[in-house]
């Protein structure tokens, strides 16, 4: 019982701060509805009102059968105009743009998605992201992922 009093006791006076104007490292991955693994790794820039804007690199990997791969590599950029933000909850409608390649042609896509944070700490935020993709000049013209990382404070 002396322990869980100090565990309350610190978690009370403790200042968490989260996304207040700080710049952060993005790491995000996870499944898409077709079954394929979606990852990014971003920069967010935090403005005023917690709105945001991304430089992200993404990478999606789709096994088609036993001889086929279908891989999409992009860059580009997110605004992120906040929705709901509480002491360590928000909620970030994001939209966007990307380009890149999927190994033989130039692809572009639009994206728009809602993005759910928490902050552990200062320094560390959880994120769930769910994106929605429409793909141009590519075999997959829609994609739909839910994707899980952290952001880390710089």
């Amino acid at each position: 019982m002396k322990y869980i009093s100090l565990i309350i006791l610190f978690l009370s006076f403790s200042t968490i701060q989260a996304q207040s104007g700080f710049n952060h490292i993005t790491y995000k991955g996870g499944l898409t509805y077709e079954g394929a693994f979606n990852g990014e790794i971003g920069y967010e820039i935090n403005k005023r009102y917690y709105n945001n804007w991304s430089l992200f690199f993404s990478g999606y990997s789709q096994k088609i059968d036993s001889s086929e791969t279908i891989n999409n590599w992009t860059t580009g950029l997110y605004y992120e105009p906040n929705i709901i933000a509480s002491k360590n909850n928000f909620l970030n409608l994001k939209f966007g743009s990307s380009l890149g390649t999927n190994e033989s042609e130039f692809i572009i896509d639009l994206i728009v998605g809602l993005e759910y944070n928490y902050a552990f700490s200062e320094n560390m935020k959880f994120t769930i992201y769910f994106k929605n993709n429409r793909m141009f000049n590519s075999d997959i013209q829609y994609r739909h992922a839910i994707l899980i990382g952290f952001k880390h404070r710089l």
